[in-house]
């Protein structure tokens, strides 16, 4: 029989988790909490949760005794999402959960499960997918971050024509359906609940068996955050086909498909961190090929060769440093950067070679920790001239214990003043957290770790304001001082006793379409960049789940809104500003 979940705390401290548990069909969520909404229903002593139910922690104590939650609802298709923060430490022969699965011996799964290792090693990120019982169909990787040290939005997306396991916004796996097509299973008609969970698996987890769990570092704590199910509510029977008549009404897969700048970013992680593939394993499979990996080459290809510009793009390879070249360091592989600000003269900045227009470019930063005051740190892109185009991420620094300022702002025909800040809600300094500028002929999004924060959207012919068109940008990274402004108003200046202050930079990614001033010009091809975007495309819309997630940034985390500054304006805003931005 299942529990109601514990509340308080006790022993290990839990990190933030929501659960928001949604009956889903014509896309509008309702929030819920652990204590309304799931149940443990394994060792409910080890599951604790606080903050009125909004908090939970998943202990491990022995080698048959772990804990487990899970939803109250069933779903049939939808999206669900939480941040995780795994046990740190020595966590050798421990499994950390986070997936959907229905009942009875041919139950259909979808899996996130995180194996631990020794002290210094990294955690195995496993993915696998069961139908009908049947699973043998693994992908592992390994982080490119520490998920021990903060926490990080793991995300299933189930719909009729695909699954997606995404990590932070960056989709890592794709499994299609390719059921009727070519006879490969795939859970499309079994009620699924969300669970969470944590058990001891030494015989197997951490190095094939051959690293055991440490008892006397027990218990051993995983804590949870932010847990969203954007889900179509199903208990079987009809309702199955009334989930998916109504994923078909809402797009169907056409309006599902992974973006250029996605594929870039999978592909990146794919090519980079995973460690195990079942496709590849022909040992196992006697030497045969998985029949949906050949189709999913085709898949591949094909987005391949309809993709333009750079993916998973080398810093060293694509870029010039234009200034202070000397403060500039490449990883080995060319695909890391650090930039030096040595003094209040001497930063230094990185420039894309190539120019375009239209797209989307990605970079993961860690900014500078410590005392970063009157340090800016940037990505962002910009033509060039007098009356240029620009879309910025400025990263203001503070003093030590006190929030950066995420600074973005917009510029178009060489004027801005569009100014929208944010405070962020985790530490950018602690490890590598994911920048995206998505530039389209409808709209600019900006991203941070696959949520949009703002959108700003295309009214030039409808209203006159301007809109970045026609000018070729580059994609730029930098840092600079500008302790007259940047910090509390210029209040707080630079310790150039802790120079130089460093700001990393990893993975470059940029989907774009090329078009360049000195060849041809920019009309010409800006037209023909433009022909590839429609006002119904991905690129031109947000999800719901996207405008849900942006809502919450900006109510929450949104600390300066130009266009509620009228003193700024003579008591007037600018005319963008009464207009829908989504």
């Amino acid at each position: 029989m299942a529990a109601k979940l514990q509340g308080g705390g006790g022993g290990a401290a839990a990190m933030a988790a929501v659960v928001v548990v949604v009956a889903m069909v014509a896309g509008v969520a309702s929030g819920g909490n652990f204590y309304e909404e799931c149940d443990a229903t394994w060792e409910p002593q080890n599951c604790w949760s606080s903050d009125n139910g909004k908090s939970l922690s998943l202990a491990l104590v022995s080698n048959s005794s772990g804990s487990m939650i899970r939803s109250k609802r069933q779903f049939v298709y939808g999206s669900v999402s939480t941040s995780v923060q795994l046990v740190p430490g020595n966590s050798a022969g421990t499994v950390t959960t986070f997936y959907t699965s229905s009942l009875g011996d041919k139950h259909d799964e979808i899996d996130f499960e995180f194996l631990g290792n020794e002290t210094g090693q990294p955690y195995t990120i496993h993915t696998n997918v069961y139908a009908n019982g049947v699973g043998d169909k693994e992908m592992q990787f390994k982080p490119w971050f520490d998920p021990t040290d903060g926490s990080h939005n793991y995300t299933i997306s189930w719909t009729p024509c695909r699954i997606v396991w995404y990590i932070d916004g960056t989709p890592i796996r794709v499994f299609r359906n390719y059921q009727s097509s070519n006879g490969v299973a795939f859970p499309t008609w079994q009620p699924m609940y969300a669970y969470s969970s944590i058990w001891a698996a030494e015989d197997w987890a951490t190095q094939k068996g051959r690293v055991k769990t440490d008892w006397s570092k027990a218990p051993f704590v995983a804590n949870y955050h932010g847990i969203d199910l954007d889900v179509c509510e199903c208990y079987g029977g009809d309702c199955v086909y009334g989930c998916a008549a109504a994923f078909s009404q809402g797009g169907g897969c056409a309006g599902q498909q992974l973006t250029g700048g996605e594929m870039g970013q999978m592909k990146w992680v794919q090519d980079n961190f995973r460690i195990y593939d079942y496709c590849v394993d022909y040992k196992r499979f006697n030497g045969q090929m998985a029949p949906e990996l050949s189709l999913l080459l085709v898949v591949f290809a094909t987005a391949a060769a309809a993709a333009v510009g750079l993916a998973g793009a080398s810093f060293r390879d694509e870029c010039d440093i234009p200034w202070e070249p000397q403060n500039a360091r490449f990883t080995d592989d060319g695909n890391g950067l650090s930039l030096s600000l040595v003094s209040n003269y001497s930063g230094c900045m990185l420039r894309t070679k190539k120019q375009f227009i239209f797209g989307s470019v990605s970079t993961l930063i860690q900014l500078v920790p410590g005392n970063s005051a009157g340090t800016v740190t940037t990505y962002y892109t910009s033509s060039v001239g007098d009356n240029h185009d620009e879309i910025d991420f400025e990263f203001l620094g503070n003093e030590t214990g006190q929030p950066y300022t995420i600074h973005t702002n917009i510029y178009a025909n060489g004027v801005g003043d569009k100014e929208m800040q944010f405070k962020p809600w985790f530490n950018p300094t602690d490890g590598y957290h994911n920048y995206t500028v998505s530039w389209t002929p409808c709209m600019i999004v900006w991203y941070i770790d696959g949520t949009p924060i703002r959108v700003f959207c295309n009214y030039e012919k409808s209203n006159g304001v301007a809109f970045p068109t026609k000018r070729p940008m580059y994609g730029y990274s930098s840092i600079w001082a500008a302790e007259d402004w940047a910090t509390q108003g210029g209040r707080v200046k630079a310790d150039w006793s802790k120079a130089p202050f460093v700001a990393n930079y990893r993975g470059l990614n940029i989907n774009v379409c090329e078009c360049s001033t000195t060849s041809g010009g920019g009309n010409s091809c800006a037209a023909k960049c433009a022909s590839t975007y429609n006002s119904k495309s991905s690129a031109c819309q947000l999800s719901d789940s996207e405008l849900a997630r942006m809502r919450k940034v900006q109510d929450e985390y949104r600390i300066y809104n130009y266009c509620v500054d009228p003193k700024r304006y003579n008591g007037s805003v600018p005319v963008e500003c009464s207009l829908p931005q989504y």
